[in-house]
Formats: C-alpha cells, structure tokens, sequence
C-alpha cells in the first residue's frame, strides 16, 4: 500500500520537474533569441549610420526593416517572455489591457517588418527591370515617404485588431501576410527572368553563369526563410478566424512554436539581408573589429573608370549630363547603360 502511495506522489512530482524542465529551456532560448536580435539589427544600423556608401535607396527599406525588428525584440519579445516565465496572462500588470496592448504591439511591428522586406523586394525589381526609371521614380524622399506608409498603415492594422468585427482576423492575415507574400514571390521570379535574359543578350558564361545561379539559389533561401517563419502562424490566425471553437483544441506548445519562428525572423533578417551586400559585409567587419567602416580603398570597378564614383554619381554623369530627360537619349546608348547598370546591381545585391 505505502509503494502505491509512493509511485503515485511520484508521478505529479516527475511530470512538474519535466515542466520546470522545460519551462526553463523555453525562457533561455528565448532570451538569447531576443539578444541576438537586438544585436544583429544594431549592427545593421550602425554600419548604415557610420557608413556613407551605405547611404542608398534600398539601405533606407533595410534600416527600417532593422527598426521593426529591434522594436519588436524590444517590446514585444521581452512580453512574450514574460508570460512563458509566469504561464499566465492574467499575471501581468493589467490583465487583458496588458495582452491586447501586446498584440498590437506585435501587430504593427510584425507587419511593419513584412512590409519593409516586400519593399526590399519590389526596389531591386524596380532596379534591375528598369534601372533608368528607378533612378527618376525612387528618390529618397519618395523612399521616406513609402516608408512613412507603411509604418502608419501598420499602425492603422492594429487599431482594427482592437474593433468588434468578425472578419478583422481574416483582413489582418490578407494585409500583413497574404499580399505581401504574393508580392515578394512575384517580384524575385521577375528579378530571376531579368538577370538571366541580360546574360543570355550580352552572351556570356562562365562567371556570369555562377553569379546567375547563385542569385537563383540566394532568391530560394529568402523566400524559403520568410515563407517558413511566418506561413504556419497565420494559416492558423486564418483558420482561427473561421473556427473560432478550433482554439480550444490547439495545442499551446505549438501556438508557442509558430510565434518563436515569427521572432526566428528578426533575428535572421540581418543576416540574411545584408550577407547578400558585400559592402554592408565589409561595413560589419570593420565594426566587430572596432574599426569604422573605411572604402577608400576598396577596389573600384574597372566599368566605373579611373576615379573610384558611386553609382548614383555614376549614373546621374553619364546618362544626363548631356540631356534633360531619359527620352533624349539613343536608344543604343540606353541599352548601354542599361546594362553597365545591371551589371553594378548584380555585383552590389548578388542578383
């Protein structure tokens, strides 16, 4: 009778060590995922900050890319942590006001993050498929502007959160992921079709050939990783919003799991975004090796001539010097230019 009493006193005390267990590894994984993020965007932002040859159109969407992720590794991540340690919402400080504060919060940081690297996408379509029209379309203050956009539309998106409506659910999962998804795919089969149809024109192999199927094989990485962080929660927000009685019979482990690989994201964005750019690369080197970022001398292109320029003093002298607008220029020297222009894109984004 006594080893009955034991063995059943001795269940209830494994399974609660097997949670603490648990709970503990789940805390600390977490923490060093919200310091690696914090980390990896602040390098981000410091390179672009001490460096000015990263001062460029498509560095303004990664900046802001790095800023929802450091906002969301700085507000919403530390919560999420907190309310693993406790295991209870209520605990906090404000009950429900605290949760939904939360999740908008995580809303406008997480859609503001999507966004940003759906601009990332459609600046280097816009760059390479048109390169001259870039030029004139994509200012940096039409750069801000977008950027602006963004931001307030995220913040727009959370308020609907918080409204009494039976499909907010649906259109939150269509704008913050759906579209954008439908956006970013679209834009790097088009980045993939043009480069590969300029080396099949300009006929050439060997290097050219590499580089394309590099670029093919970094395009597959950066949807993957996108698509794998972010695709499993709001397939299940969607489901959610249909099947609200659905909520009952999800696991909490797994609900835990799809939200980590959404903060997963944060933390690969830096690396994945600007190991892609070898100056954003040398700019981070020098930093980790508490040296501030130096391209005096960096060898300089042999297409750029004699004096080392950046592309936009490059592009700006050679195609309108001479002309007021694109259209005076010949055709043949378009596609001239055209091509030299492309052949920078490439080399700087590995597209």
């Amino acid at each position: 009778m006594t080893s009955l009493n034991n063995s059943a006193m001795e269940g209830p005390e494994q399974s609660a060590k097997q949670e603490a267990y648990l709970k503990v590894i789940t805390c600390t994984l977490i923490a060093i995922l919200i310091v690696l993020t914090l980390f990896g965007n602040l390098l981000v932002m410091a390179a672009f900050c001490l460096c000015k040859e990263l001062r460029t159109i498509t560095n303004y969407f990664l900046v802001s890319l790095s800023v929802a992720d450091l906002l969301t590794a700085l507000l919403a991540m530390p919560i999420f942590l907190a309310s693993k340690v406790t295991s209870d919402a209520s605990l906090f400080p404000g009950g429900e006001v605290f949760y939904d504060v939360w999740r908008s919060i995580d809303i406008i940081c997480g859609t503001a993050s999507i966004w940003n690297l759906c601009l990332v996408s459609l600046d280097r379509l816009l760059a390479v498929a048109a390169p001259l029209r870039h030029l004139v379309i994509l200012t940096p203050t039409c750069a801000k502007a977008v950027i602006v956009l963004v931001w307030a539309s995220s913040l727009g998106l959370s308020g609907i959160l918080n409204m009494n409506w039976d499909y907010k659910g649906i259109l939150i999962t269509f704008i913050s992921f759906f579209l954008p998804l439908f956006i970013i795919i679209s834009s790097y089969v088009k980045i993939y079709q043009v480069t590969t149809r300029s080396c099949i024109l300009r006929r050439s192999g060997g290097t050219q050939l590499k580089r394309d199927i590099r670029s093919a094989k970094q395009m597959v990485v950066v949807i993957s990783v996108f698509i794998l962080c972010w695709v499993g929660f709001f397939v299940l927000t969607l489901i959610l919003s249909f099947k609200r009685s659905m909520s009952s019979k999800i696991n909490p482990a797994a609900l835990d799991f799809l939200k980590s690989l959404t903060y997963l994201n944060s933390c690969i964005n830096p690396l994945l975004f600007t190991m892609v750019s070898r100056t954003f690369k040398k700019a981070i080197t020098d930093i980790l090796h508490c040296h501030k970022p130096n391209f005096s001398r960096a060898r300089r292109p042999k297409y750029l001539g004699t004096r080392q320029t950046n592309m936009g003093s490059f592009v700006v002298s050679s195609l309108f010097r001479r002309s007021s607008s694109i259209q005076e220029i010949p055709d043949h020297k378009q596609e001239h230019h055209c091509s030299q222009i492309i052949t920078y894109i490439e080399r700087e984004t590995c597209l």
